[in-house]
């Protein structure tokens, strides 16, 4: 079943009934699969997937699978992510775009809100992780302007949200 903008809905009110969840380890499947173990009195996992054609997030028992490779895109998740608090999950509308905030304390003891923005969007489904202010940090697809006339996606650069359709 393709993941449109209701179901994701209903996906949303149940992950937000589990918040908030402290982010105790992330660990990376594939190339495209990426789980989150926390805890919130009780053991909870939060798979994320940008898989083109199965992109999805979803609470699930399953146990962390054995990572691939120290990808850049899980260093940069597990430094700004990982020992942070899940404190909100929000829908933009009824649109396949989510947006994690996640409460992390940096190197410095200061504490940010980390965004995580997933976009379930066929086939150019991405998990983007912006700074507090929507600078992206990094991407899981990077794309720049130059390549297509699309919005650029790279480390930097400010994240703005895809044009929405009539």
């Amino acid at each position: 079943m393709a993941l449109d903008g209701v179901v994701l809905h209903r996906i949303v009110s149940e992950i937000q009934g589990e918040l908030p969840i402290k982010v105790n380890r992330i660990t990376q499947a594939s190339d495209h699969e990426f789980l989150l173990n926390g805890f919130n009195g009780k053991k909870v996992n939060l798979f994320i997937s940008t898989h083109p054609n199965f992109a999805r997030i979803q609470l699930t028992q399953e146990k962390s699978s054995t990572n691939l490779d120290q990808t850049h895109i899980l260093m940069v998740l597990r430094k700004h992510f990982a020992g942070g608090i899940i404190t909100a999950i929000e829908q933009k509308g009824f649109d396949r775009i989510l947006t994690i905030t996640v409460e992390h304390r940096n190197e410095m003891g200061v504490i940010n809100n980390n965004k995580i923005i997933m976009e379930f969007i066929g086939k150019s489904a991405n998990m983007i992780l912006c700074s507090e202010d929507l600078t992206i940090l990094d991407a899981n697809r990077r794309n720049s302007g130059f390549e297509s006339n699309q919005r650029s996606i790279h480390p930097g650069s400010l994240y703005e949200f895809p044009e929405a359709f009539d």
